[in-house]
């Protein structure tokens, strides 16, 4: 597994973009809150077509962009709930 991970300028959250696997075909992205001063955990599958996932950029809590395979990019603006290609 490859992976790439930022906390936000207010460490807050962390997330983490890659792949799941050896053949970089399973991304996944995780992100961890920190909520008083316990982790907890979760697992975002982004849509398809996105075959692997390289890096994050998490510029705020809310915000973060991962980047794909093939030049895809995707985009959360809601502290990862939702990501968008």
């Amino acid at each position: 597994a490859a992976m790439d991970g930022q906390f936000s300028p207010t460490g807050d959250v962390a997330f983490v973009a890659g792949a799941d696997d050896q053949f970089l075909a399973s991304p996944v992205i995780l992100r961890k809150l920190l909520v008083d001063t316990t982790w907890q955990g979760y697992n975002f599958m982004p849509p398809p077509p996105i075959t692997g996932l390289q890096g994050i950029a998490v510029p705020s809590s809310q915000v973060a962009y991962a980047c794909g395979t093939y030049g895809h990019i995707l985009k959360t603006g809601d502290g990862g709930d939702t990501w968008n290609v």
